[in-house]
């Protein structure tokens, strides 16, 4: 996960000024009966980082007239700027769901949380945020980023899609959904917040699950058994990566033993399964890759694994599953090397949408067309695919209403 959280999550609404901006001030008359212009005045001084005279002065307002909700969010403001983030969620409690800013309330609720490391908690906020307006754009960005973190991939697509509808995506944000797509996330960057996110929330089995996974990248076997040990057998997701360690270790045995149990619809124990099989028995290989598939039909794992399989029983079909892995590699390389080639290759935004049209991502097809033609507005092979994906995003938009 190479993209950094300040460029996927983009420009994060942090002076309260600019957020209160959009809550349209009531004009206050003569006498001021709701001395809105005292909470005019804290808001200066928190935009002038004079947190301890904002406050006195709500103090004061306060004193004289009930709260509403921009207190409590300027509140709850000063508080996380002082550090005081328990007692800046205890003042954002106090903005009912029924409020016009109800939704941002959760929004920065959300975010900290992230800063508590209490990453279900603030998964719960964000949530919420969409719940009562889901064109919170910010929550999207956030969600992203947190599933991207816990490597929650489904989930983590579905916010980006979410966001495709409703913006225009810049390279940035593009390239996030790649690595994603491609399951290209650095261990080295998240294993620290993972960390402290199991520290401060035991119980917290994402980030637990997706912390193991990173020391099991990493070659860190111990580190991920240890990870793991709270997690029981019966936790599919749990087995999934025991075999994995074991097969990491070349505990073949222990693998194979684990494998035995578990669900038999469980996407990465069919995967596994399907290893541990092959090549002894190509043809029960075969079936429990034909298994993950039916899970996700886009799992490269899964894909490979059934072409090596089938290639194996000499069934012509190898050829289709090979060939879809091997797109699946070529936009992971791509997506890897775009470090350096998107200063050099002026091609390189078509060449993504030709990998994702070739992979039916229809979607990140139509967003890579887009900036190639930004990038060179006479690039006429983008623009007539950018009309050949729109078209067909359109039928299958017209298919999937046919009952």
């Amino acid at each position: 996960m190479r993209w950094k959280r300040s460029a996927l999550l983009g420009v994060v609404v942090l002076a309260v000024g600019a957020g209160v901006a959009r809550w349209r001030w009531p004009r206050a008359p003569e006498k001021d009966p709701m001395r809105l212009v005292l909470l005019q005045s804290a808001l200066s001084e928190f935009n002038a980082k004079h947190y301890d005279q904002a406050l006195e002065i709500l103090n004061r307002r306060s004193a004289e007239v009930a709260p509403t909700s921009l207190d409590w969010m300027l509140r709850a403001r000063i508080a996380e700027a002082k550090g005081l983030l328990a007692e800046a969620i205890d003042d954002l409690r106090h903005i009912a769901d029924s409020d016009e800013i109800s939704s941002q309330a959760w929004l920065k609720a959300g975010q900290i949380e992230v800063a508590r490391n209490r990453a279900r908690a603030a998964e719960a906020a964000f949530r919420r945020a969409l719940l009562l307006n889901p064109e919170q754009l910010q929550a999207h960005r956030e969600l992203a980023f947190l599933f991207a973190l816990e490597r929650r991939k489904a989930e983590c697509d579905a916010q980006f899609r979410a966001l495709a509808r409703r913006i225009r995506m810049g390279h940035v944000m593009a390239f996030a959904w790649c690595q994603n797509y491609c399951e290209l996330w650095d261990p080295k960057e998240a294993i620290p917040i993972l960390n402290r996110f199991i520290t401060e929330d035991p119980a917290d089995r994402y980030s637990r699950l997706a912390l193991v996974s990173c020391y099991k990248t990493d070659h860190k076997f111990d580190l991920a058994a240890e990870a793991l040990s709270p997690l029981p057998d019966s936790d599919p997701d749990a087995r999934a990566l025991r075999i994995a360690l074991a097969i990491g270790r070349g505990d073949i045995e222990i693998a194979q033993n684990l494998a035995r149990d578990g669900p038999a619809d469980h996407l990465r124990l069919n995967i596994y399964r399907g290893q541990l099989a092959f090549p002894g028995d190509a043809s029960k290989a075969a079936a429990y890759y034909l298994s993950a598939l039916r899970q996700d039909p886009e799992d490269r794992d899964a894909l490979h694994g059934l072409g090596v399989a089938l290639r194996k029983l000499g069934d012509p079909k190898a050829v289709e599953y090979l060939d879809l892995a091997a797109r699946h590699d070529k936009l992971r390389r791509t997506i890897q090397d775009s470090v350096s080639t998107i200063q050099t290759d002026p091609r390189l935004f078509s060449k993504l949408g030709v990998i994702c049209e070739a992979l039916s991502r229809l979607e990140e097809a139509r967003i890579w067309y887009q900036l190639a033609i930004e990038r060179d507005p006479l690039d006429n092979q983008s623009q007539q695919a950018l009309n050949r994906v729109e078209q067909a995003a359109h039928e299958d938009r017209v298919r999937s209403k046919v009952p």
